[in-house]
């Protein structure tokens, strides 16, 4: 699963990756599934008693076997070996720290291409967002360097308070408004066994700041519903959608009202039931 192709495109998994938590404990709206038995919740908690629970490490699996993301406070304080990593996933890792080590490797920084165009396959935003198992929209309040076993990369995980559920309430996993999920992007730096690591973001794919806004679609991973991925992601400016940096995914001329396009996505929601 390193590529996908739905929503007419093809690009490295990593870009769209996300984790969903519960940050508040609000009701779920009509329709909602309950939040999956053994999500933690850090509702009424502190920015600064948040902080650490977006420092944790991200689980592929249930038994934390094998690490989705780790965060910079943890591969700063282990060595490679000490790692819940897959063979080669370590092999990946100290392959990459050497070349960081070597001073004649002429190596700075890691980089990658921008994602390709899909197939050509474009939607209106509407119907993209409600053909997506879930779409949401979210504020960004934290930013969290680190490296991906999965796909043995430099990323900045970007936490995503949401907003607004827009569509996808009777998914199983799907967030409620408060919940924080957390995406992937490629790019930052991380330390690692004393050795810093960087790679640069994807052009076009810059690393969102605090407070930036985001549309985002996609579906909860099947092994552990608080995954998310397939994602795509539409910057979010004044309630205006603006266009996701993929130029071809949509074929509508943006930006348009957030209101508006939500509205639509609504009504085909409603057709689609009776």
């Amino acid at each position: 699963m390193s590529e996908t192709r739905k929503f007419g495109m093809r690009w490295t998994f990593i870009m769209g990756l996300a984790v969903v938590t519960a940050l508040a404990g609000r009701s779920s709206a009509a329709g909602q599934t309950p939040r999956p038995e053994g999500a933690t919740s850090i509702a009424g908690k502190s920015p600064t008693e948040v902080a650490p629970y977006t420092d944790r490490v991200l689980w592929l699996d249930a038994d934390h076997q094998f690490a989705l993301f780790l965060p910079e406070r943890v591969t700063a304080t282990a060595t490679v070996d000490d790692l819940p990593l897959k063979p080669y996933q370590r092999r990946a890792l100290e392959r990459i720290v050497g070349i960081f080590q070597n001073p004649e490797s002429g190596y700075s920084c890691m980089k990658k291409s921008t994602p390709e165009p899909g197939a050509g396959d474009a939607m209106s935003i509407d119907q993209l967002i409600s053909s997506a198992e879930v779409s949401f929209t979210g504020t960004v309040v934290r930013t969290v360097p680190g490296w991906s076993p999965w796909t043995s990369e430099v990323v900045t995980t970007a936490y995503i308070q949401v907003d607004e559920l827009i569509h996808g309430g009777e998914v199983p996993g799907s967030p409620r408004s408060g919940d924080i999920i957390a995406i992937y992007y490629y790019g930052g730096t991380t330390v690692v066994e004393n050795t810093q690591l960087c790679a640069d973001p994807i052009k076009n794919f810059p690393i969102p700041l605090k407070g930036d806004r985001i549309l985002l679609a996609g579906k909860p991973w099947q092994e552990d519903p608080s995954f998310f991925y397939d994602t795509a992601r539409f910057p979010l400016v004044d309630d205006e959608i603006r266009p996701e940096p993929r130029a071809d995914l949509v074929k509508d001329s943006l930006p348009r009202p957030l209101k508006e396009v939500v509205q639509e996505v609504r009504a085909e929601t409603r057709e689609r039931r009776h």
